[in-house]
């Protein structure tokens, strides 16, 4: 096992998991699940493709045989890496485990969609992201909460392109 510093934070790699699942989870598209000031939570994503639902089944799989620390890393890698948050579909203080996964499927609260419907969704919801954060930047721009970091560069190439011997210096 390796050794970590006080602050360290593990990632998907860190777990404790089997080598099936480590290819799958690097090639995965992440998403993270930030709370931001006055912000609530989101509620995780409810459809999956067919490999994802394997891997999150396996890696509950796994949380239900892991110790409280492995526990909470294979939490931490369900709601970043799938979005996939145990509190939308469980009873609170209640284990959640494959079986539940199951069950959720069986009953219509969880889907499994075919890979390019996936790919998809997760394209329109990076391009609403971004979208999103231009607006909140401009809005903080406009308000002079923030600094245009891009106009500053511009006018510093500009600068040094002007004055080519300070950029010597």
């Amino acid at each position: 096992m390796r050794e970590y510093g006080k602050n360290h934070k593990k990632g998907p790699s860190d777990i404790k998991i089997g080598h099936s699942l480590l290819p799958i989870l690097q090639e995965t598209t992440t998403f993270t699940n930030r709370k931001s000031e006055g912000q609530k939570t989101k509620m995780g994503r409810k459809k999956f493709s067919q490999k994802e639902y394997d891997v999150i089944r396996k890696l509950l799989g796994s949380k239900m045989r892991a110790n409280r620390a492995q526990q909470k890393m294979v939490r931490h890698t369900l709601r970043t890496v799938f979005e996939f948050n145990i509190s939308d579909f469980n009873i609170q203080g209640q284990a959640f485990g494959p079986a539940d996964l199951d069950e959720c499927l069986r009953r219509g609260r969880i889907h499994v969609l075919d890979d390019a419907t996936i790919e998809a969704m997760k394209l329109r919801h990076a391009e609403k992201k971004l979208h999103d954060e231009a607006v909140q930047q401009a809005e903080a721009i406009a308000d002079g909460e923030a600094v245009d970091w891009q106009k500053v560069l511009e006018e510093w190439n500009e600068y040094y392109k002007n004055n080519p011997q300070e950029a010597e210096r």
